[in-house]
Formats: structure tokens, C-alpha cells, sequence
């Protein structure tokens, strides 16, 4: 049992047993010429790592709500009793946590919990069988039983400290509640690494190894050319320099996990700051003015949606943007060398075309990176048992693409199961579109009952605009897409986001699932589930600036967590008597 998961589950004098047994490994894990206490006794201590539990009453209430509204309420009932016997000494209304410090020698742990009767916690930790013994000055030490480790407890304040060395409380904070207490606002859980308090010798040894690691790699390869073997060469030093400057750059990063009782949801936020006035900044910097010209493509209610709008100065990401262009040289060999080894292409002649085409793809992969512009949207509609796909997105030269589509068509013509493409079927606001109908194999029956027996797809190429559309309707949804990107050119965006609803995509399966008992008691129970969660079905992704930083947010809504319930307990029924 590790160190925090004792302390999940018990707190207080539960936690002050099990944590001897978790701190063993930690002392011992640790070099030797890094256990002399005295270091930590002399040495100013900065903290590194830091977990927060917003208090004891607020994530037992969020486990509760969860468990609720999964369809699951007993489950919790047990866990709650457990730690109450347990937790009566601590203050369940204020938050606690875990650092970890350094005096930048060795790493040292620490368990702050908020306590109304210190004496109490440690007489119920005596009627455990672990009696502890009073070092003076506050410090307990306590011996678990089996183990060679001590866990040593200090009583500052209203906390309860505890670490694996007698002298580490001298750097830990007089009152960590107000950090505490900042890092919780708005999660039942947080964790942030101080990336910048990292001791600079454990950076180097980072360093070092990722060296070793990527340099163990680079084995020239049997059939790899000369010229390849350097770009991979010239690559992982990019890659490397890349690292050593996020460790230079890069300030915090913070998880945190929270439960939106009154707006039904529960959330995970993963968050992280860069160093003020560093280049890491200036390129964060430009996702505050994040622009999108194809906001008709990001429709909250489609079945699924997503969107991109990153604009980024190239001379700002000059060594991202060499290191993508060496990563897609590579990639484009790889690609010839299997082109080269395919037995199913007829002719050298053949080849050459496909490696044509490719080259052609390839460039507008290239300068559209090396262009610092990143602008694209796409939904999914489901209605009953048909489906229409919609994206656009921006790329630089997109005539290379119908010339590589143009230089493929020609390599299949005159084979019988070619449907052909048809050129230039049709135009709108300037976009050209390409339409073919590709058949779907006769054993494919959910695809054939979503699409029919063909799937109608079309290519649509811009001034600067590639367009994707496939499935019903796909024509008339372009057109709608198009026209209302272009009334809300440069609409406000996230960088980033993405929304899907659950239930249509429920619904869409069962319409098109081929028979299977359970698979279909699985798709009903999970239907039931989402009857009555219209709107509140959603899993979303969004991608936001922060000052100096960018915040990624992943959500669950009411109704995927009652799909969730209704799912595992499905589950455990079906093992139960022998199902799936």
C-alpha cells in the first residue's frame, strides 16, 4: 500500500500507522551519499511536489454525489463508515495534503493534516498496537510493526506533520493551510510540480538520461540511407534541446480534479504555467487571440465536434518547426521504402506515381506547419441510422492535393472495382468539389445500414481551404457549413476543443448493431440510462489560455456518468452468471 493511498482512505491516526510502511522505500530508494539528515537540518527547503484535498466533508460529499448519481449509492456507504472510525481527531472542514521538499540534496515528504485533538489521534493510534515514542520538541516517532522504518510525527500548530526523517519539519511551512487552501479553490483534488524548484542536479540526471536513452537509439538502421541516419541524428539533438529548454522554461504544472454538484459534472483540469519573458511565453502567448474561419464546422449540437485555431509567427517557432520538418523527412522515406516493398503495386511505374502523389501530400504537410497557422473544424451528425461528416481546414497550396488525388485516380482507372471521380461536380463560394461513391463491402452490414450500399464523399479545394464531406446529405451540410463560416470570419475561439454527445451515438448502435443478446442488453441498459439526460450527455475537451500558461479541461456530464453506472453494473451482472 503506497503513502497517499493510506491516506486517502484513513487519515489521521489510520494514515500515521500505514505511512511508516510507505516511507521505507522512499528512504531507501534515495543514493546514499543523500541520507544524512543534517542536510535537511542546514539546508533551505523549497517544495517541489504538492497535493491538496479541498477537505475531508467536500470529497466525501463528491465520491457520494458520483456514486449517487451512477446508480451506485451503497457503494460508498462502507468507505464512509471506515474513515469516519478513523478521521474523528481531524478537522474535516479544512483542506490537507502532501508536499514534497528539497533542499537540493534529497527529496523530503511531508503529510500535513489539520487536527482538532492532536492527543486524541495519537492515543486512538496507541490502541492500534504502536505506541509512540515523544523525541521532545513536539516530534513523535512511531514504529510499525515489520518495519525497519520509522514515521516521525510533529505536532505544529493545528497540524500534524509526518516524514520519514526526524529533522525534516524545520523547512516545512508554519501554516500550509493557506497554500492548501489556494491549490483546492474549485477541485476535491489537486497535484502541482514546481518544475523551477527542481534541484539542477536532478535535472541534469534527467537530461542525462533521456540522452542515454535517445542516443541507444540511433542505431543506423539496415536499409536506412546515410542521409536518413542524419536527419534522424539531427532530430533527437533537436529533441533534446527542445527538453533541456522546457526544464529552462516551463514554471508549474497542476492537475486537479472537481465535482460540479449543481451544474451536473465532473471535470479533470490539466494545467501548466511557463517563466514570464521566456520564448515558452511568447509562444503561449498567442492562444489568448485565438481565431477560427471555419466556426461553421464547430457546431456544440452535432453529435461530435471539434476545432482547432492556432496562429503561431514562424520565426517564433523556428525550432519546432525544423524539428516537425526533419520528423516528416523521415516519415516520407519510411513511407517510400514501403511503396518500394508493396507487391501489390504492378510496375516500378506505379510506384512512382504513388511516391509522386505523396510528395505532393507531404509539401502541403510541410508548409502549412512551416506557416504557423493551425485553423480547422468538423462535426458529425447522427440521425437515426444515417451519418454526414463535415471538416475544413486551412493548408497552404491545397491544388497539391487534387493533384495528388488526380495522379492516384489515374493509377486506378480501368480497374472494375474503381467507382471513378467526378471533377468539378460542383462549386460553392469559390471550393470546388471532387464527389466519388466508394462501395461498402456487402459484409459490412452496420456500415451498409448507416451509409447504404456506396458512401457519397467529396473533396472540396479552396484558395487557401481544404474540405472534407461524406454520408447523407453531405452536399447541402457542406454548403451550410461553408456559408456560415463565411458570415463569422475570424470567430473567437479555443485553441482546442472538442464536444461529444453520448446518446445519439447510443442510438445510432442500436439501429445498426449486428444481433448479439448481450451486446444489445449492454446498448438498452446504457439508452435507459441517457432517457432523460438531453443536454446533459456531453463529453467536452476545451483548450484555454491562461496567463503564461494554457489550461486543458476534460468534462463528464450528468448522463455519461449514469451511462458509466449503468454500464459497470451491467458489467458485474453479466460476470456474475457467466456472461461477456
Amino acid at each position: 500500500m503506497t503513502y497517499l493511498t493510506a491516506s486517502w482512505r484513513c487519515a489521521a491516526p489510520a494514515v500515521l500507522m500505514l505511512s511508516a510502511a510507505a516511507y521505507a522505500p522512499i528512504a531507501v530508494a534515495q543514493p546514499a551519499v543523500l541520507e544524512e539528515p543534517a542536510a535537511v537540518a542546514g539546508g533551505k527547503m523549497t517544495t517541489v511536489v504538492a497535493a491538496a484535498v479541498s477537505s475531508y466533508d467536500n470529497l466525501m460529499g463528491d465520491i457520494s454525489y458520483l456514486a449517487k448519481v451512477s446508480g451506485n449509492p451503497d457503494s460508498v456507504q462502507m468507505l464512509q463508515g471506515t474513515a469516519g472510525m478513523f478521521t474523528q481527531p481531524v478537522d474535516k472542514k479544512k483542506p490537507w495534503g502532501f508536499l514534497m521538499q528539497t533542499d537540493g540534496a534529497q527529496f523530503v515528504p511531508l503529510l500535513c493534516l489539520p487536527m482538532k485533538d492532536f492527543d486524541a489521534a495519537m492515543q486512538m493510534l496507541a490502541a492500534t498496537g504502536v505506541e509512540p515514542d515523544d523525541l521532545g520538541d513536539g516530534v513523535f516517532e512511531a514504529q510499525v510493526p515489520g518495519q525497519a522504518q520509522s514515521v516521525y510525527i510533529k505536532q505544529q500548530g493545528p497540524w500534524a506533520l509526518l516524514s520519514n526523517l526526524p529533522d525534516a519539519f524545520g523547512g516545512a511551512p508554519a501554516d500550509p493551510g493557506p497554500m492548501f487552501t489556494e491549490m483546492a479553490k474549485g477541485y476535491s483534488i489537486s497535484v502541482k510540480a514546481m518544475v523551477q524548484n527542481i534541484p539542477p542536479m536532478y535535472r541534469q540526471v534527467a537530461i542525462g538520461s533521456l540522452r542515454e536513452g535517445i542516443e541507444a537509439g540511433l542505431e543506423q538502421e539496415p536499409d536506412e540511407s546515410d542521409e536518413t541516419f542524419a536527419k534522424r541524428q539531427e532530430l533527437a539533438e533537436l529533441q533534446l534541446a527542445n527538453i533541456e529548454r522546457l526544464f529552462t522554461e516551463f514554471d508549474t504544472a497542476t492537475i486537479g480534479w472537481g465535482v460540479d454538484q449543481s451544474a451536473g459534472k465532473t471535470f479533470l483540469d490539466v494545467v501548466y504555467t511557463v517563466v514570464p519573458g521566456s520564448k515558452l511565453a511568447e509562444q503561449v502567448a498567442v492562444y489568448q487571440n485565438s481565431k477560427t474561419d471555419f466556426a461553421g464546422f464547430i457546431d456544440p449540437a452535432a453529435a461530435m465536434t471539434m476545432g482547432l485555431a492556432v496562429e503561431n509567427s514562424p520565426e517564433l517557432m523556428q525550432s519546432d518547426i525544423e524539428q516537425m520538418k526533419l520528423t516528416l523527412a523521415t516519415v516520407r522515406e519510411k513511407a517510400e521504402n514501403e511503396i518500394d516493398n508493396d507487391p501489390s503495386l504492378p510496375n516500378d511505374e506505379a510506384r512512382e506515381v504513388m511516391k509522386s502523389a505523396l510528395g505532393d501530400v507531404m509539401e502541403v504537410v510541410e508548409a502549412t506547419v512551416s506557416a504557423g497557422k493551425m485553423d480547422a473544424g468538423a462535426k458529425v451528425m447522427l440521425s437515426d441510422a444515417s451519418a454526414t461528416i463535415t471538416a475544413g481546414g486551412h493548408v497552404v497550396n491545397p491544388e497539391k492535393i487534387e493533384t495528388a488525388l488526380r495522379k492516384l485516380v489515374k493509377l486506378s482507372e480501368g480497374k472494375p472495382d474503381f467507382p471513378g471521380v467526378k471533377w468539378n461536380a460542383a462549386t460553392h463560394a469559390g471550393v470546388s468539389f471532387h464527389t466519388m461513391s466508394l462501395p461498402i463491402p456487402a459484409d459490412a452490414a452496420p456500415a451498409r445500414k448507416l451509409f447504404g450500399e456506396t458512401v457519397s464523399v467529396a473533396l472540396g479545394i479552396g484558395e487557401s481551404e481544404l474540405y472534407l464531406a461524406a454520408g447523407s446529405d453531405y452536399m447541402d451540410a457542406m454548403k451550410s457549413a461553408i456559408d456560415a463560416s463565411k458570415a463569422s470570419p475570424g470567430k473567437k475561439s479555443d485553441p482546442l476543443m472538442m464536444v461529444m454527445s453520448l446518446k445519439p451515438f447510443i442510438a445510432t448502435a442500436q439501429a445498426v448493431a449486428p444481433p448479439n443478446p448481450e451486446a444489445a442488453a449492454v446498448l438498452d441498459m446504457l439508452s435507459d440510462a441517457l432517457e432523460d439526460a438531453e443536454g446533459s450527455d456531453r463529453i467536452l475537451m476545451t483548450q484555454q489560455y491562461i496567463t503564461d500558461g494554457i489550461k486543458m479541461r476534460f468534462e463528464m456530464e450528468e448522463g455519461v456518468l449514469k451511462a458509466i453506472g449503468a454500464a459497470a453494473t451491467l458489467g458485474v451482472q453479466q460476470r456474475a452468471q457467466g456472461g461477456f
